[in-house]
């Protein structure tokens, strides 16, 4: 996971624990101290308002965290799926670094990065993914024997990137294949064209 989705996971747990913590702390107020009457009524009635107060808010933000935490899991699993990414999707990936494609990246500055994405998305026949247009594709983590979640996530992540050599010219959308001619004709060369 990158930094961005280890803060979210991590201020999602955090939350998350001191929203029990606060819970324990309710509890506590109720049964030790409310009961034998310890405090002015007046002061337990703004304590008890104080705690549920800040109960609220600390669910409203654990919400908030758990909202954004499965945002970007659905967007890295549609990536994965080799599935058509929203423009939030995308959006999210990029600010999470879970993917590099953008017109700085591949110096093509006039196009906007979500639409260069929709530009690099191939469904064919039998495939659909991401065009990947470096040479770095197989350059992937070696996973160790027993580490079958970095085994299904390099697998997963080489099907839903596709070099062009792996893809027919012909199938390519009249817009891909003018946009490959114009701004990237060394990747253009690199579809297989038929003889």
């Amino acid at each position: 996971m990158n930094p961005w989705g280890d803060s979210i996971q991590s201020a999602n747990q955090t939350i998350g624990a001191a929203v029990d913590e606060l819970g324990d702390l309710i509890t506590l107020f109720n049964r030790d101290i409310v009961p034998p009457r310890l405090l002015p009524e007046e002061t337990v009635t703004q304590v008890r308002s104080s705690l549920a107060a800040l109960s609220k808010s600390l669910e409203q933000t654990a919400k908030m965290f758990s909202g954004i935490a499965d945002a970007q899991s659905l967007a890295v699993l549609t990536f994965l799926g080799g599935k058509k990414l929203s423009r939030d999707q995308f959006y999210i990936l990029l600010a999470s670094e879970s993917i590099e494609w953008t017109n700085k990246t591949l110096g093509l500055s006039d196009f906007e990065d979500y639409e260069l994405m929709e530009l690099l998305r191939y469904e064919g026949n039998d495939r659909q993914g991401y065009i990947y247009l470096g040479t770095d594709i197989d350059d992937l983590p070696k996973a160790a024997v027993d580490d079958w979640y970095l085994q299904f996530l390099t697998s997963t992540y080489r099907k839903a990137i596709i070099p062009p050599e792996e893809i027919r010219w012909i199938e390519l959308s009249d817009e891909q294949r003018s946009f490959f001619e114009k701004y990237l004709p060394d990747a253009a060369d690199r579809f297989l064209h038929d003889e």
